[in-house]
């Protein structure tokens, strides 16, 4: 599919003269193309070395760019380095032709109870930067104490209503469709980002087995009298808190032998017992 893309030239004194020239582009990237988020990130890639220039840790996903700054020496106020940092991104997505909106930048302060730290902080494009009592993350949800309540919450409170409408669907499916709902809209919900909840207090985490007992009698019409481990067993489901260990063995196992995230294996250390040698592979 070609193009006609139209470029200003002007001349080199820059008194205003030019003319406006149409040049064929016969190739492009659609929008919604397999190679797009490539693309995107590869145009992105010098922001991350911008930011780790001023010693600030950056993850991106997309369009969504995560700066991470540890302040050892600067409990109560943000240090220069963060001011600089952001005049700086600002100026590199202004010259790259980026639109900066400051209304979503969300700013969590952990540690903290964000009370009167809003004039601690820098302003980026204008606006005075507040710190906010909870962030999503990839659909995580943090707050300043790291207590996944907020988190937790949430994830059953949509479960449970989305097993009350599913409820409703028992007399139209079949046994595998009827399956097939439940894993898209409830037990996806309590696998995702599980890895999370360990060691979390249990009185916060049950919150979760109950989700999936109420997921497992309705998809096997069992009474609330019955013990739950035979009706798990019956559908092979684990219980949560054992999902949750297998998460972490998958996650350290991929770390370990270099399947997974690098960031992952450089904060992994081997546990050597008292008098014992072990060699790393």
């Amino acid at each position: 599919m070609a193009a006609l893309v139209p470029l200003w030239s002007g001349t080199e004194g820059g008194d205003g003269g030019g003319k406006l020239s149409y040049y064929s582009l016969v190739c492009g990237i659609p929008q919604g193309a397999i190679l797009s988020p490539m693309l995107f990130n590869i145009y992105m890639r010098p922001l991350t070395q911008l930011v780790q220039n001023f010693g600030l840790g950056c993850h991106q996903y997309a369009d969504d760019t995560q700066l991470y700054l540890l302040m050892d020496d600067h409990p109560d106020s943000a240090p220069d380095t963060l001011f600089r940092c952001l005049e700086a991104m600002a100026g590199w997505l202004c010259g790259s032709r980026f639109k900066l909106n400051p209304s979503k930048t969300e700013v969590l302060w952990l540690g903290r109870d964000n009370m009167g730290l809003g004039g601690q902080l820098p302003s980026l494009a204008g606006v005075q930067l507040v710190p906010a009592p909870s962030i999503k993350s990839l659909g995580v949800i943090f707050n300043a104490s790291f207590s996944m309540e907020v988190q937790v919450t949430p994830i059953t409170k949509a479960a449970f209503f989305h097993l009350r409408q599913t409820k409703q669907l028992v007399l139209y499916f079949s046994r595998s469709d009827f399956s097939t709902v439940i894993h898209a809209t409830v037990t996806s919900r309590l696998d995702y980002c599980n890895s999370l909840y360990v060691g979390l207090p249990l009185k916060l985490t049950q919150k979760l087995p109950q989700v999936q007992n109420a997921a497992a009698r309705l998809l096997t019409g069992s009474s609330p009298r019955d013990h739950i481990h035979p009706v798990l067993y019956q559908l092979h489901w684990r219980p949560v808190e054992y999902r949750i260990r297998f998460k972490v063995l998958v996650l350290t196992f991929k770390a370990l032998y270099g399947i997974g995230p690098s960031y992952l294996w450089d904060r992994l250390s081997w546990y050597v017992p008292y008098g014992l040698q072990i060699t790393t592979p």
